[in-house]
C-alpha cells in the first residue's frame, strides 16, 4: 500500500490528508484494480457477485504505431492529484 500510494516518496501528511489518501487507495484497490488471484476480477466484483468486467472487455487494436483507429473509446484518468491511481474512463459520445 505504501508503494502504490507513493507514501514513501511524499512529505509527511497531516492525519486527515493521510486518511483521504488511504481511502482513495483502497477504493482503487477494491473497485478498479484487477487481481490475478481472482482471475482478473476486482475484489468488489467478487464480493457483490457481479460478472467481472474483463470478461466483456474489447481487445485493444494491434498493429504498428500510426496504424489503426485514432478515435479511442477510452481515456486514462487518475483518482489522485499525484497521478498514481490510474483508471480508464469512457469518452463521451
Amino acid at each position: 500500500m505504501k508503494d502504490t500510494l507513493g507514501l514513501r516518496l511524499l512529505r509527511p501528511l497531516v492525519a486527515q490528508d493521510l486518511m483521504e489518501k488511504i481511502e482513495m487507495g483502497l477504493v482503487h484497490y477494491a473497485y478498479f484494480r484487477p487481481h490475478q488471484g481472482l482471475g482478473g476480477a476486482t475484489p468488489a466484483e467478487i464480493y457483490f457477485g457481479r460478472t467481472p468486467s474483463h470478461l466483456s472487455a474489447i481487445p485493444p487494436p494491434r498493429g504498428r504505431p500510426g496504424e489503426g483507429p485514432t478515435d479511442w473509446l477510452f481515456r486514462v484518468e487518475y483518482l489522485d492529484a499525484e497521478r498514481m491511481l490510474p483508471v480508464l474512463a469512457r469518452k463521451a459520445a
